[in-house]
């Protein structure tokens, strides 16, 4: 029980993050399906009949559902490091992320055009996951040294 006491901040803080990363997750896929399969006829319902715009939308649709599927970390790993005062980690992903938004942009727009230029969220948003989860990941390992230093409470 002693044990299981000293732990339960750390198996807390872990099952909150696994199940928010899990919702977030299993709600990507469902919007990544719902895209693969109805994305054609929800972009033709607001685009109408013209063929190059469909495909444009369509591709945009695809590409975003993928990237989705990436964004699913980032907000509950944005939150967890906010609650944990790791600001400047905070600070340095949206730095990373706004940068590689720019330089993505720019450079699939003069290069693919429209078609590439839909990459450019998913690949800043896998350019902001990495540092992110390496801090949640250093989180819990600090959280995990701290319980470890922690004397047992005496018996009584």
């Amino acid at each position: 029980a002693v044990s299981l006491g000293k732990n339960a901040e750390l198996y807390h803080l872990r099952r909150k993050i696994t199940g928010s990363v899990g919702i977030n997750f299993g709600l990507a896929l469902v919007f990544a399906s719902v895209v693969q399969v109805f994305g054609e006829e929800v972009v033709s319902f607001f685009a109408g009949s013209h063929h190059e715009i469909l495909e444009l939308a369509h591709h945009h649709l695809i590409v975003g559902s993928v990237g989705y599927l990436v964004f699913a970390l980032i907000p509950v790993f944005r939150n967890t490091l906010q609650s944990a005062k790791m600001e400047k980690l905070l600070l340095l992903t949206a730095g990373i992320e706004s940068l590689v938004r720019v330089i993505c942009s720019v450079w699939f727009a003069s290069v693919e055009g429209f078609r590439g230029l839909c990459w450019t969220l998913p690949i800043s948003w896998v350019f902001a996951g990495v540092p992110l989860t390496a801090g949640v990941i250093l989180l819990v390992h600090r959280k995990r040294r701290v319980l470890k230093q922690q004397p047992l409470p005496a018996k009584g």
